[in-house]
């Protein structure tokens, strides 16, 4: 059944999703050799296959080689940065100091709460991450968000100068005073 709505979808070009391939250990390399046999015309060019599964030892190298590979990390890490900058403090009673711009200042801390977390989760994955390992820490947060803060009271006419203010502090000040290579700087642009 499967293999037949296979063949049927790569003469069609329809894509077609095997999910859960990892479960059906016996049938892989049968699955390696329909791969395998599969030239020319009998693949229209619109055809994809997605495929699902968990990293397994038994799974075959060959249709990894052949594939492109997508890796999902959950999210837990990030969210849980997040939710804890999000109760360190009483943010309510923080954004209403900011008066008509409370939204936008919401907004806007959480842009930098997401921003902390994904540098800071970063150095997960050693020197794809960062060449050098740095270590933001809370601090690096805290002193952003009391710029933000005072940015949000101080500048309630032109707001999108403020974020371009913003922006400068953290790419070239707040974080940057810790980032040691061109490449790293450039990472850290590309994210903020």
């Amino acid at each position: 059944m499967v293999e037949e709505r296979m063949a049927k979808a790569a003469q069609n070009g329809d894509w077609i999703i095997l999910e859960n391939l990892h479960l059906v250990e016996d049938w892989l390399p049968t699955f390696e050799e329909k791969m395998n046999k599969w030239k020319g015309p009998e693949l229209n060019a619109r055809f994809r296959m997605w495929i699902t599964c968990v990293p397994v030892p038994s799974f075959p190298a060959t249709i990894l080689e052949k594939s492109i590979k997508v890796a999902l990390q959950p999210p837990r890490t990030i969210k849980a940065k997040i939710e804890r900058m999000l109760l360190e403090q009483e943010k309510e009673a923080f954004f209403r100091k900011s008066g008509k711009s409370a939204n936008y200042h919401k907004n806007l801390f959480f842009g930098l709460a997401y921003l902390h977390s994904i540098l800071e989760s970063r150095k997960k994955y050693g020197s794809l991450g960062w060449h050098v390992p740095y270590k933001f820490d809370f601090s690096d947060f805290e002193v952003s968000n009391a710029q933000l803060a005072q940015v949000i009271k101080h500048n309630s006419g032109d707001l999108m100068s403020a974020l371009e203010m913003l922006k400068y502090f953290y790419a070239n000040i707040n974080y940057a005073g810790k980032i040691q290579r061109v490449e790293d700087q450039q990472t850290l642009n590309a994210v903020l």
